[in-house]
């Protein structure tokens, strides 16, 4: 993490879902210290944080490929 290779792996993830027509990425991320850069990472990619889901340690993040 922080050589932007966290970068490229959600791009190439991005492109596998969309050449196989999938609509949304979904993903779980527990909520510590050590992932807050792949929660930056995923923001800056375009992720959004589901807010239903506040009372759990962990946080669902989803991009809409539509």
């Amino acid at each position: 993490m922080g050589r932007r290779v966290e970068d490229a792996l959600l791009e190439e993830i991005i492109g596998y879902a969309a050449d196989q027509d999938l609509s949304l990425i979904s993903i779980e991320v527990t909520k510590t210290s050590r992932n807050d850069q792949i929660i930056e990472t995923l923001q800056r990619v375009g992720f959004v944080e589901d807010e239903s889901v506040q009372a759990s340690k962990n946080s669902n993040w989803s991009l809409d490929l539509e």
